[in-house]
């Protein structure tokens, strides 16, 4: 009898869909980093307009409800970048040659197929 249901991998591939997927992380990073410096140079020129039209600091931020923006492209930013670092750790230690069984979780988890429910 079988039990449970494992793929095998073989190294080369593990270490490349590793590798892939750090990459996307990466280079998601990157775009939450450049959204988030965006939005606050757009808010740094929305503050000095107003102030220009006599808008004080505490009143131009109850109209510039974007902290939790910036702040949320920050997180993301940070989970990319830390999704990145562990998947490319994980591929840096595969062993050439060698087969692996992935079980389900762990085909999730390595980001090799993603959850459709």
């Amino acid at each position: 009898m079988i039990e449970g249901f494992k793929v095998q991998v073989a190294a080369s591939e593990l270490q490349e869909k590793l590798r892939t997927r750090a990459t996307w992380h990466r280079d998601r990073a990157k775009i939450q980093d450049e959204k988030r410096v965006a939005l606050e140079q757009v808010t740094a020129k929305t503050r000095e307009l107003l102030a220009a039209q006599g808008v004080d600091d505490d009143e131009a931020s109850g109209l510039l409800v974007t902290g939790g923006t910036t702040a949320g492209y920050g997180k993301q930013m940070v989970h990319h970048r830390a999704r990145a670092a562990y998947l490319e750790w994980l591929a840096s230690h595969v062993v050439a040659g060698e087969t692996y069984q992935l079980d389900e979780e762990e085909l999730f988890r390595f980001e090799i197929i993603e959850r459709l429910w």
